[in-house]
């Protein structure tokens, strides 16, 4: 995956606003001349990644251009969340099917608080970062710094 974005700001001072992004991220960074090697601590909702990749800051003057282009992955599931979503899930069976079964009735309150805390524990705090969010992360720092 390639992205890329231009700034208009020198080149060092983007290099280093990339840098304090992805340190501030939990990733690393390695200087290799033209073109820094990061690896940086990606997601998507309950997929997780440690991406590999290169990142350089070309330009002349007030114009750069960062690029960033991140090798493929092994995703990973985040475990405690996926189980966390199928006891609500098994819960929730139990507010759809107490019409059918009377005996299910007393598990309703149970189903409800499970959704709930579902919502609350997992999907309320499902988030997405990619290098398309690390650059919006970058681009704000490099805002923040030449105002």
């Amino acid at each position: 995956m390639r992205v890329a974005r231009r700034f208009a700001v020198p080149p060092g001072d983007v290099r280093e606003a990339a840098r304090a992004t992805v340190e501030a991220w939990g990733g690393e960074w390695e200087e290799e001349g033209a073109r820094d090697r990061v690896r940086l601590p990606i997601q998507a909702g309950l997929r997780r990644a440690l991406a590999t990749g290169t990142m350089r800051a070309a330009g002349e003057g007030r114009e750069t251009c960062l690029e960033l282009e991140l090798e493929p992955s092994s995703w990973s599931l985040h475990l405690p969340g996926v189980a966390v979503l199928l006891v609500a899930a098994l819960a929730a069976i139990a507010v759809v099917l107490w019409p059918f079964f009377p005996a299910l009735g007393p598990l309703v309150p149970l189903g409800l608080l499970a959704a709930f805390g579902a919502w609350f524990l997992v999907v309320a705090r499902l988030q997405n970062r990619g290098a398309e969010e690390l650059l919006d992360t970058v681009a704000a720092r490099v805002e923040g710094v030449t105002q």
